[in-house]
């Protein structure tokens, strides 16, 4: 039998992830609830780890991909957490070192995507396996804050900048490159301890550069899905 890791959140945040990564039997991780209990993962590779690798360094990667992919997909989704609590049927419960990802709670059940088709997401999370960079940035969009910051942001911006994809995904997500400009003059404060040249007479206000990005993010996943189909690259300079 698998073993499940448990998880932790708001009862809307974890349906949502259990209904977007269902058991598929392909080798993939999923996530469901037992008996209408409790939430969990469950992948091959909790299974039978890497050596040297534990079961909640595969459970923290694995949900970091799982939360940055529903992000791009619902703008108001909060990343779940694992507790480090791990059980298999027949066995006693183990745990390991705790991990903690704030939740935010009574988040509305009116969840509606902004991105990508969810139906898709098991296919994202096949494709992020494969493009370093865009796994990079979609851990880093579901990592262990809630709310991401500027710092947090601009990394992203820099991954997808430097993996040539910034015009496509800013073109497919009609994005201006006003805004981008926009986008890096408003983070510079939390980037560079010295202002390059003058702030920002109007600000990015934050919850539009988080939109941005993960409009970003969701485009760059549509994009690679759409080369895939085609035998091609995603990767656009």
């Amino acid at each position: 039998m698998s073993i499940k890791a448990w998880l932790d959140g708001d009862d809307v945040d974890l349906r949502c992830l259990a209904d977007l990564f269902p058991y598929r039997g392909d080798g993939s991780f999923w996530i469901n609830r037992q008996g209408g209990g409790r939430f969990y993962l469950s992948a091959p590779e909790l299974d039978h780890p890497t050596a040297g690798v534990t079961h909640l360094q595969v459970t923290t990667a694995l949900l970091a991909k799982a939360n940055g992919i529903v992000r791009t997909m619902y703008p108001h989704f909060k990343p779940v957490s694992t507790p480090g609590s791990f059980s298999e049927d027949g066995k006693p419960n183990f745990a390991q070192k705790e991990l903690t990802i704030e939740v935010r709670p009574n988040l509305s059940a009116g969840l509606t995507a902004a991105g990508p088709s969810p139906s898709l997401a098991p296919v994202y999370a096949d494709l992020v396996s494969k493009n370093p960079d865009l796994d990079e940035a979609i851990a880093l969009m579901g990592g262990r804050d809630s709310e991401l910051n500027f710092e947090q942001l601009y990394k992203i911006c820099e991954i997808i900048t430097r993996a040539g994809m910034m015009k496509a995904t800013r073109m497919s997500a009609r994005i201006s490159d006003a805004d981008v400009r926009l986008f890096k003059q408003t983070a510079q404060p939390s980037r560079h301890a010295r202002l390059r040249g003058k702030p920002p007479k109007n600000p990015m206000p934050i919850q539009k550069a988080r939109t941005m990005i993960g409009q970003l993010l969701a485009a760059w996943m549509v994009i690679a899905q759409k080369a895939e189909g085609n035998g091609t690259t995603s990767e656009i300079i």
